[in-house]
């Protein structure tokens, strides 16, 4: 089976909340997932970041809902790594 194991991820969010705060809450998605988050582009009212998810099988639909339950959006995902661990036939 391929496993998604980083996603590195585009994303707008507004000031609040902050940056700790939901970077937290994104790794809180699933157990064993590792977050970071650089803001990149601050203006009046958004804050633009380069987040990274690391894990042994990430959801990206789960990292979506997250991002937008906190009112950002996912304007692209700029890398993906996967494994695949079925073995060769």
């Amino acid at each position: 089976m391929a496993r998604i194991t980083q996603l590195i991820l585009d994303i707008l969010k507004p000031h609040d909340p902050p940056l700790a705060l939901f970077t937290r809450h994104l790794a809180e998605v699933r157990p064993g997932l590792t977050v970071s988050a650089e803001v990149v582009e601050i203006d009046e009212h958004t804050e633009t970041l380069t987040v990274c998810c690391e894990g042994s099988d990430i959801d990206l639909e789960e990292i979506s809902e997250a991002i937008s339950a906190m009112g950002g959006s996912l304007h692209s995902v700029d890398k993906v790594r996967v494994v695949n661990d079925t073995e060769a036939r």
